[in-house]
Parts: structure tokens; sequence; C-alpha cells
């Protein structure tokens, strides 16, 4: 019973330590930043009508999960304590009943975008979410508590694949586990292309903060079919400086630690300008350029190409980008000693 046990007390653990946090965030979110008039009534409806909801939903789950722990560890009603030593009843419900908030759960993309359009257009808006932020109650960005909700759905879903590993099919939980298993597995596959969706636009706003000399980032659509070329700066906020662009559609990529003489070397030949590219290790290197590669064939294969290249928001990134629409094909005009440090895949491709 023990890894049963475990992965209530887990569960358990996991909502004591967040709900504290979103109980006081939600408050605080409300005070300082929801009540203000910087942010739009229709935004404030569209958030207040998709997670209070679940806010309510997982309120109530924890007093259960909080009630069948007492009840299991014997600290009261001793009497009838091998009764509830047991979850998968709990689990099972506690899935129906979520079932119907999957439709709240597919907004929650929406209002990840809102609330960047929003900020977008008010810098005083934009302060109040990230003064929320600074917050100790917040300690995270805003967006990370969007996502909770759907990632929390995985952790339910690693609860219940423990529990039917752990128990035999004779066991009196093993039914309702099972059954709850197969909902819940049925809900993460209907958001999954929402969850993905929401973690890479998420990943596109991280990026905008590191990124120096360019603009219109973080939209639906971006970086589908671009490669961006950048070197940290020597500020003390390590920011990355954009210093141009490639398109991805006839992209050729060959190795060429020979013709250049450097090591773990590559090509990046777009239609007007070429990059060299160098890794630190072999391995590294052929990471990238299988990286790059599926990348270049998902963009050929994509009927969505977006039409022209990002727009620089700093004078010398823009004299980049015009060097790199006004320079000779395959003309060699930099080479990069890359250190990743940024490790960030944005894709709907695992």
């Amino acid at each position: 019973m023990a890894p049963a046990r475990g992965g209530l007390v887990m569960m358990q653990n996991s909502f004591d330590s967040q709900q504290p946090l979103y109980n006081h965030g939600r408050q605080a979110f409300q005070d300082s930043v929801g009540k203000d008039e910087a942010m739009p009534e229709s935004l404030k409806d569209l958030i207040c009508s998709n997670f209070d909801p679940l806010y309510t939903f997982h309120t109530g789950f924890l007093k259960e999960v909080e009630q069948r722990l007492a009840l299991w560890e014997g600290r009261s009603n001793a009497h009838i304590k091998g009764d509830y030593q047991r979850i998968g009843d709990v689990m099972l419900n506690s899935v129906q009943g979520m079932k119907p908030l999957t439709a709240h759960m597919q907004k929650h993309s929406e209002v990840l975008l809102e609330l960047e359009k929003a900020c977008q257009s008010s810098r005083r808006l934009e302060a109040l979410c990230r003064d929320f932020e600074l917050q100790k109650v917040c300690y995270l960005p805003i967006n990370i508590f969007l996502l909770r909700p759907l990632h929390r759905l995985m952790h339910y879903k690693q609860i219940l694949e423990r529990l039917c590993k752990h128990y035999p099919p004779t066991h009196q939980d093993f039914r309702d586990c099972r059954a709850a298993l197969a909902d819940m597995s049925e809900m993460v596959v209907q958001l999954h292309s929402s969850m993905i969706k929401m973690e890479n636009f998420q990943k596109l706003l991280e990026l905008k903060k590191d990124l120096v000399g360019i603009d219109s980032l973080a939209i639906p659509g971006r970086f589908n079919d671009i490669l961006l070329y950048t070197s940290r700066g020597m500020t003390g906020s390590n920011q990355f400086k954009v210093h141009g662009q490639l398109s991805l559609h006839r992209m050729k990529i060959r190795e060429s630690e020979e013709e250049w003489g450097v090591p773990y070397s590559f090509t990046l030949s777009g239609q007007r300008q070429s990059v060299v590219v160098a890794a630190s290790s072999l391995l590294e290197m052929e990471r990238w350029m299988e990286d790059i590669r599926m990348a270049i064939d998902l963009a050929e294969k994509c009927n969505g190409h977006s039409p022209g290249l990002l727009t620089g928001s700093l004078s010398d990134g823009m004299e980049v980008s015009n060097t790199l629409h006004h320079s000779p094909p395959f003309c060699l005009s930099v080479c990069l000693s890359v250190c990743l440090s940024l490790l960030v895949c944005v894709s709907l491709v695992k």
C-alpha cells in the first residue's frame, strides 16, 4: 500500500504548498491588477469566467483529499479505517466532475494571448503585471500560473498510472483507478494541442525579454519559417543582441570544418546570405544540424509562409536587417562561435 499512499501524500503536499499561493495570489492579482481601469473589462470577464470555476473545483478537491488521507492514516474514525485505504473513488468522482470544465481550460490560450495584447497596448497594465510578479505571493511570471491548470492534469495522470501499476487487478481500488485514468487520458489528449501552444507562446515571451533589436516577436504563428542569429551582450542584463535573420525556406545546411578551419562548424546558406555556426562539440553540432534540418523541412511543408521578416527596434538592428536583404547570395558575412546557453525549442513537435 505504500506506493498508493505515497502518491496520495505527494498529491496532498502539492496542493498544500500551492493552494495558499493561489488563494493569496488570486486575491492580490484582483486587488492590484484586476480592479485597475487599465485592464479591459472584456479581459477581466475572460479571466474570471474561465479560472474561477477551476479554483472552486480544486478547492473542493483538496478538502476531499485531506479527508481521505486522514481516514487512511487513522487520525479519525479508526474503526472504519480499512474501508478508506483507497483513493480511486475520490479520483474518479473528481475526474468526472472535471470533465465539464474542459471548455474553460481550452480558453486558457485565449486568456494568455489577450493578456499579452492588453499589456502591449497599455504600459500601465504592463507595469502593474510586472509589479505583481515581483511580489512574494507571485514569484513567477503570471503566464506560468495560467498554465498550471493544464499541467495539473498531467500530474493527476501520472499518479493514476502509478496506482494502476501498483494495484493487482483484483484489488478493490483498481477498477476505479483504471476508469479514472481512462477519463483523464482522454482529457489530456483533448487539451494537448492547447497546452503545447500555450507553452510555446510562453517561451516566446521569455525569449522576448532576452532579445534586443527585434519587435513583434511574441505573436501567433511566429518562428515557423525564420531563424535568428544573435550574440550575448556585454551588459549586466546579459541580453542577446539580434544581428540578423535568415528565412528557412530553401535554406541549405552543410558541414564546413575543412572549408573554414573552424572546429565543429557548419554553414547555413540562405537565398541572400550565409552564416557559419560553430558548436562546442561534435555532439552539439549534430544535434543543432538535426534540429535545423527538421525546422527547414517543416517550413517547406507549411502552407502558412509568412511573407516578411521581423522588424528591428534598434538602429543597428535595422542596419543588419538591411544588410541581410542586400548582400550577395551565399556570401559569408559572419562566423559565429555559439554558446547555446538559452536552450529553447519552440515547436508543436516534441
